[in-house]
């Protein structure tokens, strides 16, 4: 029997006043090297290019500009070689400020980074010659910068890698951001919210991403902040680091629900809503070279869990092999994006799966030639269909005796990266054993996109994400009567966003100011008890403090009808 739901119009206004605190706790025990990569000579012919900027101060500006966007992801903002990406990458970035790298000529240094060595491209296809002489010139400035430094002793470099994802724990249906109840609503909300990660960055990102990589503004001071300043010294190859996130605020709710003709209208406000309180301590243990261990658990409005636990092997600069409680690769933004500090808005998108389980995973990237791959594979328990046409994790007991398979592949055509594209795939069974619905199966695609383009003064960030969720036809339960009914249960969502930030600005209250809105769209299975479809659009004031705090306004609307 179909169970055919009236027409009705829920919308919410929601004001949100959201003051909040993401502190990046971070105290850390890692070793670093100032081991220099095997010698690569240029041509003594090098030597006699004239530079025509020597001793122009004035070009540095500029030069710095250019040294953000293509040298720092790897030899860092400070030229230290210790960028985000220097972790995952053979050889290893050299350090500008050195005397190895100083003593060579202009032209040396001039003809290195035209013709590129790997992992390094050739920058004569990607600069002009005023550009890279601009280069030769800031890494000069960098060795007049350097402060004197203590001897090195025998360290060795950590590899530590993060997750930008905050996850709740899977024993529930829908975690605190289901947006079950609020997909049936149209929300006007206002927050100002304030954020911070928790880590380094993914090694296998990282492989397809070095030194011509454009990377996101939230992302480099971070890291390198961390590496820095946060890190400590210890003698040994065991190392700890624990970071944290921290975020809590007001929020003022206004809903407005229509229903044949009828409208009622309900007031709430809160110190902290279930989708804006979390504090979120992680632990890092690197064991040796090759291993990491993560651990995050996490207290919010819906008490104490376990974002995520795993082990990783660090089997090769293009594969890491992970196995615990994980965040599957299923779309870009669960893993990636949806940390307070690189989600521009205080609100997650509609209706974006939150797959975390327990899998085994193997991650990596490839380069080919100028462009970069990366993959993201694993095995976990899988879904298990409720009653009422609903899937939730299953958690560490699988419900049958099938594997869900979770899959992503990114290309990253530009020679800088500032361009990914993603496409990825879930599929797997969800009926219980020994059920008439035990073959029942779940199969849910994605792609998604991710571009960040500098146009000085300007740092453009552009997301998207669109999914389908598909699930085997079965006979489901009305809980109000417990009588059977089906539907076709297809579920549609997508999100696009966009963010300006003038962080190459000169002046110093400019540049921390950042603007960011996003349009979704979420339809759940018509004839369903919970189907829905809505709009939404969200815009976002934004101002970073500092590299670990930013302060956010934020309005959204949603619209929903059932």
């Amino acid at each position: 029997m179909d169970q055919i739901q009236p027409n009705k119009e829920k919308r919410t206004d929601k004001i949100n006043f959201f003051f909040a605190l993401l502190l990046l706790l971070a105290f850390g025990i890692v070793n670093k090297t100032n081991a220099q990569n095997k010698m690569w000579d240029a041509p003594k012919s090098a030597d006699n290019l004239k530079n025509p900027l020597a001793g122009n101060t004035e070009i540095l500006k500029n030069a710095k500009v250019l040294y953000i966007n293509y040298c720092a992801p790897c030899h860092g903002t400070k030229g230290k070689g210790n960028g985000p990406a220097a972790a995952a990458l053979n050889p290893k970035p050299a350090d500008h400020t050195s005397a190895m790298v100083q003593n060579h000529s202009d032209g040396a240094l001039y003809w290195k980074m035209s013709q590129g060595h790997n992992p390094m491209p050739a920058y004569k296809t990607i600069l002009s010659e005023k550009q890279r002489w601009e280069l030769v010139e800031f890494i000069r400035s960098l060795a007049a910068n350097k402060p004197k430094e203590k001897p090195a002793k025998d360290n060795k470099t950590t590899v530590v890698k993060e997750k930008s994802k905050k996850v709740n724990d899977t024993a529930k249906t829908e975690p605190a951001k289901d947006k079950s109840t609020a997909l049936e609503a149209k929300k006007d909300t206002t927050y100002i919210k304030a954020g911070a990660d928790s880590s380094n960055i993914e090694a296998n990102n990282l492989v397809a991403r070095e030194s011509s990589t454009v990377v996101d503004s939230s992302l480099l001071d971070r890291v390198n902040t961390l590496e820095e300043e946060v890190a400590l010294i210890k003698p040994g190859d065991s190392h700890l680091m624990i970071a944290g996130l921290l975020t809590f605020g007001y929020v003022s709710n206004k809903t407005t629900v229509t229903y044949n003709g009828s409208s009622t209208v309900s007031k709430t406000n809160n110190i902290g809503d279930a989708d804006h309180f979390e504090f979120s301590p992680m632990f890092l243990w690197r064991h040796g070279k090759n291993f990491l261990m993560e651990f995050e658990p996490s207290f919010s409005a819906d008490g104490l869990g376990v974002n995520w636990a795993a082990v990783s092997y660090y089997a090769t600069p293009g594969l890491i092999v992970r196995g615990g409680y994980l965040v599957l690769p299923f779309g870009a933004y669960s893993k990636r994006l949806a940390a307070g500090w690189i989600n521009k808005l205080a609100s997650d998108p509609e209706g974006i799966p939150d797959a975390t389980d327990f899998a085994v995973e193997a991650e990596g990237g490839l380069q080919a030639g100028t462009m970069k791959w990366s993959y993201d594979f694993a095995l976990s328990n899988g879904m298990q269909l409720q009653p009422d046409g609903t899937t939730q994790f299953v958690g560490i007991t699988d419900n049958n005796k099938n594997k869900t398979f979770t899959g992503r592949i990114g290309w990253l055509p530009l020679s800088n990266s500032s361009l990914e594209l993603g496409a990825s795939i879930m599929t797997g069974k969800v009926g219980d054993a020994g059920l008439k619905i035990e073959h029942a199966s779940a199969n849910l695609y994605a792609l998604d996109l991710n571009l960040i383009e500098n146009i000085n003064p300007f740092q453009i960030n552009i997301k998207g994400q669109y999914s389908e969720a598909k699930l085997d036809h079965a006979d489901y339960i009305n809980p109000v009567d417990s009588s059977t009914y089906s539907f076709d249960n297809h579920t549609k969502t997508g999100y696009i966003m966009a963010a300006v930030r003038p962080m190459f600005s000169q002046n110093k209250v400019v540049k921390n100011f950042e603007v960011a809105a996003r349009y979704g769209n979420y339809t759940s299975p018509a004839n369903s008890l919970w189907g829905t479809k809505d709009n939404s659009l969200a815009l976002s004031l934004n101002y970073w403090i500092n590299w670990r705090t930013v302060a956010r306004f934020s309005y959204e609307e949603i619209k929903g009808t059932m």
